[in-house]
This record gives structure tokens, sequence and C-alpha cells, in this order.
């Protein structure tokens, strides 16, 4: 689009781990949600809209939109470490061993 966009490009290089994390987080979150919602899930989503908060109000005044652009990739990468975390401990325990199954 040429150089009146350039200013633009570090707010986008700097979404982009920020989509991939975000992208990430939503299928680990379904999987959650599909074996149990645990209520942990809800209170980290709640926590990384208070570090959203938290990190935009000191990042934004001093880097504008990078700034915003910043927050969101690192509190969507803190959120899919948490996430993922939570789904490793919530696994539902592996079925029993059919009956009469075949021992070697």
């Amino acid at each position: 689009f040429g150089p009146d966009y350039a200013p633009a490009v570090p707010m986008v290089l700097w979404m982009l781990p920020g989509a991939v994390f975000l992208g990430l987080t939503t299928v680990v979150s379904q999987y959650l949600a599909a074996v149990g919602f645990p209520a942990a899930q809800t209170g980290l989503w709640a926590g990384a809209w208070t570090a959203t908060l938290a990190f935009g109000a000191a990042a934004i005044p001093r880097h504008g939109g990078t700034g915003a652009a910043m927050t969101m990739s690192a509190v969507y990468a803190l959120l899919f470490a948490g996430i993922v975390i939570l789904a490793i401990r919530h696994r539902p325990a592996p079925p029993p061993p059919a009956s009469g199954a075949l021992r070697g």
C-alpha cells in the first residue's frame, strides 16, 4: 500500500505471535470444554483480561498501537501456557480395559 502504511508494520509484526497463540489457545480451550470445562479455565481467561488491562495501561501510553500489540501477544502467550498446563492436568482417565480382552 505504499509508504503511508509503513508505521503500521511494527504493529502487525507484534500482533502476529499473538494471533498464533490465540489460535492455539482456542483449540486447547475447545478440548477442555469437551472433556469437562474446568472452572480454572474461566479463571485463566479472567486473569488474561486483567493482565491485558494492566500491561496495556503501562505499554500503550509509551508505545501507542505497538504497545497494544505487544501487550496482546504477551498475554496470549501467557494464556496459552496456562491453558496447556491446565489441559495436561485435566486429562480424563483412560478407559478400563474391556472385559474378556486377550491376555498375552
